[in-house]
Parts: C-alpha cells; structure tokens; sequence
C-alpha cells in the first residue's frame, strides 16, 4: 500500500514538471489553433488556455488518485439503468389542434420538505460554501419576518392531460438547490405501478435552485471531512464504504413526500379552463453574471438601414410567463404557473449580518404566499438561469432591511404583483391597494423635512408622516401620464395665489403647510370652487389640489377622462385631458406651535420606483386543449475531472458510464412540450447558458467565444423556433452547460461556471439530441 501511494506522488511531480515543459509547445501552436491571433483578446486567450491546460492537468491527477465510486458503471449496465423509470411522454406524434371532446384537466397539491427534527444538526443549506462556517452549512433555523410567518421548503406538483386517452403528464418542482436523475428515478419508482394503473405518461422533477434550502445533492455538507474521509478510504483500496454526500434518511423522505404530493395532484384534478400571458419586464428584475462573451446581442438601425451590432450585449430571456388554470368548479381554487429565469440565490448568502443557515424557499416561497392570500394555488419552473440572479434594485428600491430574506420577499411579491396585474391597466392596478401597495409608496416617496422640530438635521426619515394629506394616484387614459391629487380633509382648508406661486394650507386659522413653487410653474387659483391647480406653461396639470368638501375628481364611465365636479355649482366641469407628472415642491414653510418656519425637502427615499409606472397590459388568451410532450434518454461526456472527483467520491448521486478508452460518461434527460398553440418549451437539465436557447446569443460566434471558435451545433430557436422557452434543472441537475466553444477552466474570475459543470462537450451533446429528437417528432 505504502509503494503504490508513493509511486503515485512522483508520478504527480513528474506530471506537474512535463505539464510546464508543455508551455512552450502550447504557445509555438497557438498561431495554428487559434484563427484570429490579430485580435485584440489574442494574448488573453493564449493565457487562459494556457491556465486551462494546466488546471485541467492537475485535476486529471487529483481525480486519478481515487478508485471508481459505487455509481459507476459499464456501457452495458448503464443503458440498462437508464431504462428504468424513464417515460418518454405522450410520444413523437404531434399534434397541431384539439380533438371535439378535448378539455384541459389540471390537479394541483404541495407539501413541505422540512423535517420535524430540521434543527438536529444534520441537515446542511445547499448552495454555498463559506470558509468562515467551516465550510459546513448546518441549518441553524427556518427564516421568519415577523409579520409574516415562517418560511417553508415546499414541493410544488400538478396533473395535467387534454382529455384525450393520451395520458396524463405529472411535473413536481422542488425547493432544493438541484436533484439528480438518480434520485429522481427512485421518486418514479415509488409511482410505478400508480402510473401504470392510472396512464401516467411523464414524471418531471425539477429544481428550483434556491441556494437557502436543504442540501439534496450532497455537495455542501461536511465536506471537508467527508473528502478526506473518502479519499483515504478510496485511493487505499480500504474495505469500507463511502460516506454519502446526502443525508440518507432525508432523501428517503424527501422522495417519498414528493412521489406522494405527485400522487395528491393526479386525485385533485378537474376539468377547466387554461389560459397563458407573456410579458417582458426588462433587464431591471435581472442580474446579469454571466461570462463575458455571453448575451444577447443589441443591434441598432444604421443610415442604409441595415441591422449593425452596437457591440453589447443583455440578458436574452427576460420574459415572465404565466398561465393560469381556472376550474369549471367555482369551489377549487385556480392555480396559476410561473416560468421565469432567475436564481433564487439571496436569502442563503452568508455576510457579515447574515449566516445564510435558514431554511428559506427564497422569492419562489414569497411569489407562492402572496398569491395563496390572493387565492390562487401556486406552481413554478424554473428557466435558463446559467449566470442570471435576482436583481434586487427595482424591488429593494433602498429600503432598509433587516434580514436578507426581506430582499427575498420583496422580490417575490413584486413578482407575484405583476402576475397578478399582467392584463390590467395601471388604473385598475391602482384601484387595488394590495397591487398598487399603496401605503409602502406613499411612506417611501413623500418630501420630508431635512430639519427635525429643533431645527436639527434629521438622521432618520422613515418615521415621519404626512397625517392629513391623502396623497392619490391616478391614471388618465388619454395620454398615459400619472399625476397626484391632494386630497385635503376638513378641518384643514388651503388658499391658492398664482401671485407668488404658493399653494397654502390651514388648520382652522393656523398655516399646516405652504408650497412655493419655481418660476416655471404657475398656479391657478379658483378657491371659491375647492381647488387649486399647478400647470406649466403649456397649461398642462402638474399637480392638483381638491377641497372634498367642495369638490371630488373621479373619472366618467362613458368618455374615460378624469374630470373635476364642483358640489356647489354642479353643472360647471373642467375634463382634466392635460395631466403631466407632479411637480416638485422648492421650498415648504411649515407651522411648528404657531410660528412658521422654512424648511428645505427632500424625497424620503429617492430610489425608490413603483413598477406599474407606465404599465402596459398583456392580453390573456385561452390555450386550445392539446398536449404535445416528447423525452429522450442522451449520454453526454463527463469532461470536468472536478465532478470526476466527485462522483469517485461519492458525494453525489449520479451514474457514470466507465468508457472502453477511459473517459467518463453519464445519461441524463431532455424533452421538448407544447401547450395549446401558445407555449412551447425544451426541457434542460441544468443551468443553461440563454445562447443555447435564444436568438443572437454572442457567445456561439467564434470572434467573441474564449477558444476563437464558432459553435458547430445548433441551438433551440434554430431548432424549435425563435419564441421556444426553456424549463431548466429539469429530470436532473448537470451544472451549468455552457457552450462548448466559449468553454475554459483558465479564466475563472469570468468563467467560474466551467468549474460546476460537467465539461467541454455537454453542449453540444444535449443540443445534437434536440436535433435528434425534433427529426423524430411526427406532426399532423
């Protein structure tokens, strides 16, 4: 034992030697490898792969330490292994319009995945690792903001068939950070005969990826310890079994809440109504962490008018879908589906104020609670998230939080907001407070005094309250421009002057508040009437304010335009047809114990935005009843030695097909699914880079592409068409696919996506099988 573990250590001496003897020979080739050495990214690519060369080296020794892990496996037993428990869907023959008697049929249940002993010291967070934690992320509790209730890791699942006898499709969405092909063959084994009693088609198990959940892949518990412990046991050849990465006993219930929370969702299905909206909400409600040489590409109209690359690039699915299933029975609640392509990554990142050790089901938990108060079951998947996060700047708007589990949840009611609101106009969204949240804009918006009642500055502005102006916000249909109505309740009353600009407001005989207002606005006076009116030269309404106990604004049925009725002389009206924003105040005098004093204003919290803020609704339209679902079995190569490592490790659960010529391999899933005519989707299964899916993705050009090279497969718009979605982390968790010419393991600041990834050719494997699988498809 002694000889061989010796005789191994010079061998990785000798390698690391002929690795940097190989430097010369790698550059001397470079000219020939690399078609673009002009370039000026030419000595950054010769370096990283360079760095590539010699990481890749080292890994291939490290990996080459162990023995082969229980996982592995010959070609022969793996195809065996591969299969069982798979189903292949409703089958090649496409459908392109609903049979007569066809009608969606769609059942809905969910369950919690957290354990009645979470807090044992045996579960772990997945999703990061922290030297400052020992690299152990032990649950240390489940998220709570008070108010709100306690947070929840839930398995979210629906039945859903067209009425035919094509069977039924079953989909579970898990609350974890990813789930095996492995693990989510076991699940379909505990279904088994269900399915076949009851023609199930399909058993889908997907991630949502959430980074604040219980570990359920294995690779973020002790990992250290377990390493070690492993590596010993297998680079000795020792006779002792290989610590699992997951909590075993966990998996087995996980499993068995999941296979019955599928078997729940078949037994609550019902007949109805199925409908699908689509709405772009922009680059705001996503961070781009991606690669560099990733994106969709911006193009701009030049003089000829021709198409031209401004040379950047953005997030490419920047869609929210949403369908929503309305039951023929009014007593079942609706269920409404989310697609959307987002890590839900924030409530488990460990900071200086935060441990990240909370079970928390991140914006996915938040989207799902808010809707529920709405009445409203909940489903989501997942999207093609590679490098995207949840950008926090148009829902975290600056305001202060105490936990990052409050990012969290602003992120998902936000979302749930606007799923809520997608056929809506900013009026009707408006007319709802729990849309519009009306109380949180008005406390985070209002001017404020910089000066406290002692003439101090004031450190603090969230406390301060505006006590009798109701501040309204409307919508006027014409131009789509939003303005303010100050409503001012007795007993207080104002006097206008279009003499000096000022708009003023009493307290019986006692100034409450005074606005002056700049030379470029002017101020029409008609205070017999209840109301004063701030327009800009053009006589467009900047701002208006209403006496209501001598007028009221309100909008008319019949022309759509707001209009100002005056109570004492009802037959004079004025159609408000010019309203612009509000304008900002210059100066407020303010009364404090009967003497008035000058303050000078400002916003409270001046980052704040409204999201509906020139909304534009989206239309609802009903999903004809014909489902289309195809999955077919692929092997992509295992070209990471890192997840090599890994697997001999057996910290995760995974089958790998041993090669003849001693590569590794593994089989994972993919599929293709249409609804109705309105959505089409591929099914991934891991963390997909958007230019394997959408249009103009940069990275496929070799100019841009890290290795200098075209890629040579095609992707899912060229295959499906340009509006084909993806549903990511579906039937098993790869890592991130990354294609195969922008890949390297030398540029890790930009490429850290290589190092949770499978390898160099796992693109192009999965695309090549949607290839395959779309030629197999038969349509009539």
């Amino acid at each position: 034992m002694k000889k061989s573990r010796f005789t191994k250590l010079i061998a990785v001496a000798l390698a690391l030697i002929l690795a940097f003897s190989a430097f010369s020979a790698v550059t001397a080739g470079a000219s020939s490898a690399y078609p673009f050495l002009e370039s000026d990214n030419a000595i950054g690519i010769i370096f990283s792969d360079l760095v590539d060369t010699l990481l890749r080296f080292i890994l291939d020794l490290f990996a080459g330490i162990f023995d082969n892990g229980p996982g592995f496996v010959d070609q022969g037993t793996a195809e065996e292994l591969a299969s069982q428990n798979f189903y292949s869907g409703i089958g090649t023959e496409f459908v392109s319009e609903a049979e007569d008697d066809a009608q969606w049929n769609l059942g809905y249940a969910n369950a919690s995945l957290i354990p009645e002993d979470y807090d044992n010291g045996e579960y772990y967070i997945g999703g990061y690792i922290d030297p400052t934690n020992g690299f152990t992320n032990v649950v240390e509790g489940i998220a709570q903001i008070p108010g709100l209730g306690r947070d929840d890791m839930k398995v979210r699942a629906i039945a859903i068939n067209d009425g035919t006898d094509k069977g039924t499709v079953l989909f579970a969405t898990i609350d974890c950070i990813g789930i095996t092909n492995a693990d989510i063959k076991d699940i379909r084994a505990l279904l088994a005969d269900f399915a076949a009693d009851n023609n199930i088609v399909a058993i889908n198990v997907a991630s949502t990826h959430t980074h604040s959940c219980i570990d359920t892949e294995g690779l973020w518990t002790r990992n250290i310890a377990k390493i070690v412990s492993n590596g010993i046991v297998s680079g000795t050849k020792a006779d002792e079994e290989l610590q699992q990465g997951t909590n075993p006993e966990y998996m087995a219930f996980l499993k068995e809440t999941v296979a019955d929370t599928l078997k729940a969702a078949f037994i609550e299905m019902e007949p109805g109504v199925l409908t699908y909206s689509t709405k772009d909400i922009g680059q705001d409600y996503f961070q781009n962490k991606n690669r560099p040489s990733s994106g969709q590409m911006i193009y701009e109209t030049n003089e000829d008018g021709d198409q031209v690359f401004t040379g950047e690039t953005e997030i490419a699915m920047t869609d929210i879908t949403r369908f929503v299933f309305r039951p023929e029975n009014e007593d079942v609640k609706p269920t409404m589906i989310l697609n959307i392509a987002a890590h839900p990554d924030v409530a488990g990142l460990p900071t200086e104020s935060n441990s990240g050790r909370e079970i928390s089901g991140d914006y996915v938990f938040y989207c799902g609670q808010f809707l529920e108060k709405y009445g409203y079951n909940f489903m989501f998947f997942q999207g093609a998230i590679a490098g995207i996060y949840m950008a926090r700047s148009a829902t975290g708007d600056g305001v202060e939080t105490q936990q990052r589990v409050e990012e969290s949840q602003r992120y998902g009611y936000e979302l749930a907001r606007i799923l809520l609101s997608m056929n809506l106009t900013e009026e009707e969204i408006l007319a709802d407070d729990r849309l519009s949240n009306i109380k949180e804009v008005e406390k985070n918006t209002k001017l404020v005094s910089i000066y406290d009642e002692n003439g101090e500055l004031k450190k603090q502005f969230t406390d301060y309250e505006f006590s009798f102006i109701n501040y309204v916000t409307t919508n006027v249909t014409s131009d789509e421009m939003s303005f303010k109505v100050h409503n001012i309740n007795a007993p207080f009353s104002f006097v206008s002057s279009d003499v000096d600009n000022t708009v003023t407001v009493y307290c019986e005989d006692k100034v409450a508040y005074e606005y002056a207002y700049g030379e470029d606005a002017f101020v029409t006076s008609m205070d017999l009437y209840g109301f004063a009116a701030v327009t800009d030269e053009d006589g467009n309404v900047l701002e208006l304010f209403v006496d209501e106990s001598k007028a009221t604004v309100g909008i008319n049925s019949e022309t759509g335009v707001y209009e100002l009725n005056f109570n004492n002389t009802p037959y004079l009206e004025l159609e408000l047809t010019n309203i612009v924003q509000k304008a900002q105040h210059t100066k407020l005098v303010k009364s404090r114990n009967g003497n008035v004093y000058e303050d000078e204003m400002m916003p409270i919290n001046p980052d704040y935005t409204v999201w509906y803020e020139g909304w534009e609704a989206v239309e609802e339209v009903e999903v004809e009843p014909y489902l289309n679902l195809y999955l077919k079995q692929v092997e992509i190569p295992i070209g990471n030695a890192l997840i090599e490592a890994v697997g001999k490790l057996n910290m995760a659960n995974y089958v790998v097909i041993t090669k003849d010529d001693g590569t590794y391999a593994t089989i994972t899933e993919i599929g293709y699914m249409e609804i109705g005519d309105q959505f089409k989707t591929v099914f991934l299964p891991g963390e997909v880079c958007q230019d394997l899916v959408a249009p103009n993705g940069i990275s496929l050009i070799g100019k841009y592409a890290i290795t200098g090279k075209d890629y040579k497969s095609q992707v899912a718009c060229t295959i499906f068409g340009d509006d084909v979605q993806c549903f990511g982390l579906m039937n098993d968790a790869i890592g991130y696919i990354v294609p195969d010419n922008d890949y390297t393991m030398g540029d890790p600041a930009n490429h850290y996506h290589e190092l949770i990834s499978l390898g160099q050719g796992v693109a192009s494997a999965l695309t090549d099988g949607l290839v395959e699988l779309n030629a197999e498809i038969v349509r009539s």
